[in-house]
């Protein structure tokens, strides 16, 4: 009876009401226990020690007690007095003789209030302690005992008791307090940034009486750390934003505000969370991975899954739990259509179901926005954990295995792999909530339609093989297009590396094709898999209309009492609408998991390939008495079958110089590898000291000249300088724009390759080491200048005179000077000893001496003549005048083009994106109509079933309809979107291709290949999706408004206010993310560069012992990358939240209608609104999404626009006139008053240049560095263009000709020799063009018929990356030259004189300007000439 009597007072009346029991037991009761049950976590989550991330949260400064924290103690305590009150009067009432009787609970309830308040405060003071200056735990419980002391104070009000009136007093101010209270901690206690910026530099100011702009002169000299606020950058607002504005993302909007008003750069991106910073990411991800030992190989599990689910599986579990609670409240919403049903039911009933409802989706986007929220940091994590792991992996790697993976490969692992496996981040939740939510839908479904329900389950069973079929044929299709992607950044990522070379050969049409070649392979697999993907989605699709019609004709068909009124049908459609969510997400997350499957087994080989053995090389610290190399029996290789040293055994002293010297392929610069570490060994090598290494090819990092020799180390000028002198690099210097902080391009490519090499001697002499490897350094530097570099640096009497120094070389005129030598033959030391004994001895080393000195011609050479050669240089281009040659990576702003969604469609072609706008069109009209259908059937079907064969046949035929054009408007977009990916994945190709060579030196290759690669990926599978999903979006929510227009005509004049709304929202969004998501492509372009340019000098940074700093660096690179990708995510977050509101008052306002005119409102209308309403937030939050994921996902498409509108060489063939096909005959060159410069608005390189070579000369070509020796040869083959006079070879004016009908005549033997990943014969003939027979003649005229015969292959034989399993043979080249060029026109570049002793006459060049040309003996008579000075100090005379 009492139960009954609680339940007519509450429920069953017009005036409801709680007992004072229920009031003080459970409603009290429940709002304390909350704080109780949660005061763990709120304490120690907090402060990261449940997370085990205290380290990535420590906050960096403490405000102190503030008066928001003082004023929540106060009104605690005043509560605390209140409850103290409260219990006295209770206590001594009347009433209270019995502490079992109901009154009990007077008394009990303010002990329960004052041990609560004083758990609160202790929070507070506990909070305040470890910087927590917010808490949810807090605010939820405080609003809660509002509410509950509301409900209690309104019972007390309706009772009007005399005695009750002090405990009514009381209460009432409680409640006022407890109001109060909960707005406190909707604020955040903490001051601003700035203001506790400000407040610390008064206090300076005043107490040290000087200025604020003395402030930091005054922090460095005193303890910096006590001013640790004054130093740092402002925090991200998130760190300081309450809870309240946390999960509203209230504090982020000043950051979008400022985004609409001006365009964001990246100066306004706030700095990278705590969370996201890599290096603290990387150390809990290397606790977790655990040591590894050498050659262990673990699976995907152990070795990529394992740790990173130790590493951010909580926040994944808090993500999944928020998704899941958003996925079950949508389970929760009060169906008004019985309301409206049955006249009889209470009226406040209906406003309850209507304020719930808009309440509800409110808490369903809170919960959706927190799960974006913690996803997004596993994603982040996730992309830290796996890029830095797998570029530490390619520091290590052995060069067997490198064979096997390019440096395109490896950077595809990080651009696409990483990628797809943090994409599967975002739906892997479905393997938890698809089988709980689907469960729970049929289960609610069977409770409205019964047993016919199960055959709707059966129509979903029986989907789920075809979907697996499907999934099957889109993985194989994914895992083949992988493939073809990799074999085309393979490519590309070469060809930009050696595109000097193939635009000096004429090669640019042959890389082109092969490229177009694969590109098209890839597009047929995209294709296929796009045609999969339609099917996939239109079967989706049709899912909830599959379902609806089989449980609705099911149900009807079961009995003649089974009607189907409004609430079974539109209760049903909201239940099949919340079915097709979790359907749909099913497959997304099974693609992706095949996906990210394929991407977990590509990375898990890669980071299971043969690594350097560690111990390869004992490294110890220097000791007295022993030597500082020892190698005894050892025996070296780079591939497991092949042994390159044998029986090596060699003891170096400290101190001492050595000289290894042999012939071309002995094995000198594998012992340096091997000294190194680098090699396969057995036996024992030990290296005692630090290690310096100067490799043959110098490799030069993008950054200034300082920089490059410093390598890391902090600068000392007395030593700097010191260096630059001993290495000959103070005129350089003093040659620069800014001195030696101009910066260097990619690969030093404005550098000469002696001043590269110079380059890298400083830094080898900058870094202080023991021991010092210099691997034939001095051959690709002049002469005299080799010299002057060995006696002041490597020489006895040189700056590292006291260190112990091994050079490899194949000059002998400096091996009287070292004080051991080593001659290698075929892998092994055949003698050893000082210089003397050796000569003496009549050994190896004496045939050594006599065919070196034979040898007069020891560096490469230029020539030009029909059928020729010619060897050109990278330019001595000079930089920009604040020392600046890498431009920043252009950045539009404001909304992308309307031109560039011109360009798109016409890719795509007018007629099929019509085409494609009609069919979506059809679709969602067919949709419309099949539910007015469903509403009308079930108007007519109460009571009746006359007209249930017609409303069955219409309902079916409109669904059909619906579903096949969905499919056919999908089937159009594929073919339209591949043609668009191809159009203008091809024509940026041509463009790039043909683009001059000034482009180049001024653009980070890594920039040009993130077009070809994360660009080209989004216009091959985002764009396309979602431009789909944005056709489908507009339709159906423009099918909302219709919809919820037809049944209730007030809704219309709310349409204004929502649109102005959407728009206001849509502007603010957009015109902030388009311009992140440029920041966000910029800023990932560097992470790719440093991945390219540190991968080719691996064995240098591991010299150095460089691999964490490099790590470091590249861990920056993302903490930027990263800083852009935060916003990118709150922004998006922002928009959701609010937009969950504009949602919430759509579904508010039909609510609203049925409960005003309930009397004179069709129920099927009511249940065919808010069927619509419910959808609409999501419709319209996605449509607002996809819009914006269009847009800066057409920042793509801005960007391969942008490449594909480069400046343009000259036309590749003459156009004007026919070309002789026997020109040039003769080889004359005649330069007629010639200038040039590498770029518009530089300083002419070239100036006033006249001279005429004769047919069949060989002119030597001198000077000193920037002289502009290489500037002429590149003139010749027009790499870079006249600004005023002619070059004429035979009488023709090379200007007046097109490209390849010069380049093509001309050839070029270069001075860094490049190969290209492809067969022998295609890298000698790359457009097929000769027979067997003669590409074998010409291997034999370069002395390498003998070598290739001997290889399996032939002439198909694979050549590795760069050639890396080639050698460089000077000698040969050299010997090549002057036995197979006699009678050529010949152009030698000299870097050692006496090469050019023998030419016809000599060219001295001295800025630009020819400053003398005549015959060597004529210009060696003359003491005055400057040749004569060169040759002088060269000691050639």
């Amino acid at each position: 009876m009492i139960v009954h009597k609680d339940t007519d007072k509450f429920w069953n009346t017009n005036d409801p009401d709680f007992t004072p029991c229920f009031e003080g037991t459970v409603l009290l009761w429940s709002a304390c226990g909350f704080l109780w049950l949660t005061a763990f976590f709120d304490s120690y989550f907090k402060t990261g020690k449940l997370l085990g991330t205290a380290e990535l949260d420590i906050p960096t400064w403490k405000p102190g007690w503030t008066k928001l924290g003082i004023l929540k103690l106060f009104i605690i305590t005043a509560l605390i007095a209140f409850e103290i009150a409260v219990f006295c009067i209770n206590w001594l009432g009347p009433n209270n003789t019995n502490i079992f009787s109901v009154r009990a609970v007077l008394w009990t309830v303010p002990l329960i209030l004052i041990t609560t308040h004083l758990l609160s405060a202790a929070l507070i003071v506990q909070h305040k302690s470890n910087c927590v200056h917010t808490s949810g735990i807090q605010l939820i419980h405080w609003s809660l005992l509002s509410l509950v002391h509301l409900v209690i104070f309104r019972t007390k009000l309706n009772e009007n008791l005399e005695k009750e009136k002090p405990i009514l007093f009381l209460l009432g101010i409680s409640t006022f307090l407890m109001i109060v209270q909960s707005i406190c901690f909707c604020w955040s206690d903490i001051p601003e940034y700035n203001e506790v910026k400000k407040k610390h530099e008064d206090k300076i100011v005043s107490n040290n009486h000087f200025q604020k702009n003395e402030i930091k002169a005054y922090i460095s000299k005193y303890d910096s750390t006590k001013f640790f606020i004054l130093q740092q950058k402002p925090e991200c607002p998130m760190a300081r934003s309450s809870c309240l504005s946390y999960v509203l993302f209230s504090w982020s909007t000043p950051f979008v505000r400022k985004g609409h008003k001006s365009p964001l750069r990246k100066e306004d991106l706030w700095p990278v969370q705590p969370s996201f910073k890599a290096i603290p990411v990387m150390k809990m991800f290397d606790e977790k991975f655990g040591k590894r030992e050498f050659g262990e190989v673990r699976g995907v599990f152990s070795n990529i899954i394992k740790p990173i689910w130790k590493t951010c599986g909580f926040s994944f579990a808090i993500a999944v739990t928020c998704r899941l609670c958003s996925g079950l409240l949508c389970f929760c919403s009060p169906h008004l259509i019985e309301f409206v049903e049955i006249q009889t039911i209470e009226v406040w009933k209906g406003w309850m179901w209507a304020v719930l409802l808009f309440g509800n989706y409110i808490i369903i986007s809170l919960f959706l926005e927190q799960f974006y929220l913690h996803i997004f940091r596993c994603y982040a994590n996730v992309m830290i954990c796996l890029n830095l792991k797998i570029y530490r992996k390619a520091s290590c790697i052995s060069y067997e295995a490198r064979k096997d993976t390019t440096t395109g490969e490896i950077v595809n692992l990080m651009s696409v792999d990483v990628e797809k496996i943090c994409e599967l981040i975002y739906s892997a939740d479905s393997i938890w909530t698809t089988p709980i939510l689907l469960t729970l839908n049929v289960y609610l479904l069977w409770r409205e339609l019964g047993v016919a329900i199960f055959v709707g389950v059966a129509v979903v069973i029986a989907i789920i093989p075809i979907n697996w079929i499907l999934t099957a044929f889109s993985a194989n299709y994914q895992r083949m297009q992988m493939k073809k992607k990799d074999d085309r950044i393979k490519i590309i990522n070469e060809v930009l590396s050696g595109i000097q070379i193939i635009k000096l050969y004429a090669w640019e049409n042959s890389f082109k094709a092969q490229v177009q070649k694969i590109r098209s392979e890839e597009i047929k697999l995209l294709t296929k898999r796009a045609f999969v993907h339609c099917f996939t989605a239109a079967l989706f699709n049709a899912v909830p209309f599959l379902v609806s019609l089989a449980g609705f004709l099911t149900y009807v068909h079961l009995s003649d009492d089974n009607v189907l009124d409004p609430k079974k049908a539109f209760t049903s459609m909201s239940l099949f609408s919340l079915l097709t969510e979790p359907i749909t997400e099913f497959p997304t997350f099974l693609s992706a998991a095949v996906d990210a499957t394929i991407s977990f087994k590509r990375i898990n080989k890669f980071l299971n390939a043969e690594e350097i053995n560690p111990h390869a090389t004992k490294f110890e610290q220097k000791q007295e008495g022993l030597p500082a190399i020892e190698i005894k029996n050892g025996n070296f290789s780079w591939e497991s079958d092949d042994l390159c040293l044998a029986d090596i055994n060699l003891s170096i002293q400290p101190g001492t110089l050595t000289a290894v010297v042999g012939s071309v392929a002995s094995g000198k610069s594998s012992l340096l590898s091997a000294i190194l570490g680098d090699m396969k060994y057995s036996g024992e090598c030990i290296v005692r000291g630090s290690i310096a290494y100067v490799p043959q090819i110098a490799w030069i990092l993008n950054g200034t000249l300082r920089e490059n020799i410093c390598f890391g180390l902090t600068y000392d000028k007395v030593k700097y300088n010191n260096v630059i002198q001993a290495c000959s690099l103070s005129p350089d210097v003093e040659m620069l724009p800014a001195g030696d902080m101009t910066e260097i391009g990619e690969k030093g490519i404005n550098l000469s390759g002696g001043q590269r090499q110079r380059v890298s001697l400083a830094r080898a002499a900058y870094s202080g080491a023991d021991v010092y490897l210099f691997d034939d350094c001095l051959s690709a530097v002049d002469a005299h200048v080799g010299k002057y570099i060995f006696d002041q640096l490597i020489g006895p009497d040189g700056l590292l005179a006291n260190k112990t120094r091994i050079l490899c070389t194949h000059a002998h005129n400096f091996l009287s000077q070292v004080n051991y030598i080593v001659v290698m033959n075929e892998g092994r030391i055949l003698e050893t000893g000082s210089f003397e004994e050796l000569k003496n001895g009549g050994g190896n080393f004496s045939t050594f001496l006599t065919k070196d000195a034979q040898s007069k011609r020891g560096s490469e050479g230029e020539c030009i003549q029909p059928e020729a050669k010619l060897e050109s240089r990278k330019g001595d281009e000079k930089e920009m005048a604040d020392g600046k040659l890498i431009v920043e990576e252009h950045l539009e702003t404001g909304d992308v083009k309307l031109d560039v969604y011109k360009t798109y469609i016409r890719a795509m072609g007018t007629y099929l994106a019509g085409a494609i706008v009609l069919f979506f069109a059809a679709s969602q009209g067919m949709e419309l109509g099949r539910n007015i259908v469903l509403t009308k059937w079930t108007n007519t079907s109460r009571g009746s079933k006359s007209t249930f064969h017609n409303h069955i046949f219409q309902y079916t035929v409109l669904g059909a309809g619906q579903s096949f054009t969905y499919l056919l408007g999908y089937f159009i977009l594929a073919i339209a979107a591949m043609r668009a990916s191809k159009t203008l994945h091809n024509t940026m190709l041509s463009r790039i291709l043909r683009a001059p060579m000034s482009f180049y030196n001024i653009t980070l290759l890594g920039r040009i290949v993130n077009r070809f690669s994360s660009d080209v990926e989004s216009i091959d599978k985002l764009i396309p999706s979602y431009i789909g999903d944005w056709i489908c979006h507009v339709f159906h929510l423009s099918g909302i408004f219709i919809a919820i227009s037809y049944a209730n005509m007030y809704f219309i004049p709310f349409i204004i206010p929502v649109a102005v709304i959407f728009t206001v929202l849509q502007r603010y969004y957009i015109s902030c993310m388009q311009q992140l998501q440029r920041i966000v492509s910029s800023l990932k372009s560097p992470i790719y560069a440093q991945f390219s340019e540190t991968l080719n000098g691996t064995a240098t940074i591991r010299a150095y012992r460089s691999q964490h700093r490099f790590v470091e660096l590249l861990a920056g690179k993302i903490d930027d990358y990263n800083s852009a990708m935060f916003p990118h995510l709150i922004v998006r977050r922002w928009l959701s939240i609010r937009l969950g509101f504009v949602g919430s008052t759509i579904v508010f306002i039909p609510a609203v209608f049925a409960v005003l005119w309930r009397s004179t409102t069709d129920p099927s209308y009511v249940g065919f609104s808010i069927t619509y309403a419910l959808s609409f937030t999501d419709i319209l939050s996605w449509m607002i999404k996809v819009t914006s994921y269009l847009q800066y996902n057409f920042v793509s498409v801005e960007r391969i626009s942008e490449y594909s509108s480069v400046e343009q060489e000259a036309e590749l063939q003459t156009v004007s006139k026919t070309v002789d096909p026997t020109w040039p005959k003769e080889g004359a060159i005649e330069f007629n008053n010639y200038e040039t410069c590498y770029r518009s608005g530089l300083d002419p390189v070239l100036k006033h240049l006249s001279c005429k070579i004769f047919p069949g000369e060989k002119i030597g070509i001198c000077g000193r560095t920037g002289a502009g020796k290489s500037s002429l040869t590149l003139a010749l083959f027009r790499i870079i263009e006249a600004t005023r006079g002619e070059i004429f070879i035979d009488n023709v004016n090379i200007a007046s000709l097109g490209l390849h009908d010069v380049r093509k005549r001309l050839t070029v033997i270069p001075q860094d020799p490049v190969l290209f990943s492809r067969p022998l014969r295609l890298n000698l003939d790359p457009f097929e063009e000769y027979k067997d027979d003669q590409l074998w003649q010409a291997l034999e005229l370069a002395h390498l018929k003998t070598y290739f015969e001997s290889l399996p292959d032939g002439l198909d034989h694979p050549i590795s990356e760069g050639g890396e399993n080639l050698r460089i043979n000077d000698e040969l080249i050299q010997e090549t030259i002057r036995s197979t060029f006699k009678g050529c026109t010949i152009l030698n570049v000299a870097h050692r004189l006496n090469t050019v002793l023998d030419s016809s006459r000599i060219m001295v060049l001295e800025r630009g300007e020819i400053i003398e040309f005549d015959t060597p003996t004529a210009l060696l008579s003359n003491p005055n000439s400057h040749f004569y000075g060169m040759a002088k100090d060269a000691g050639i005379v």
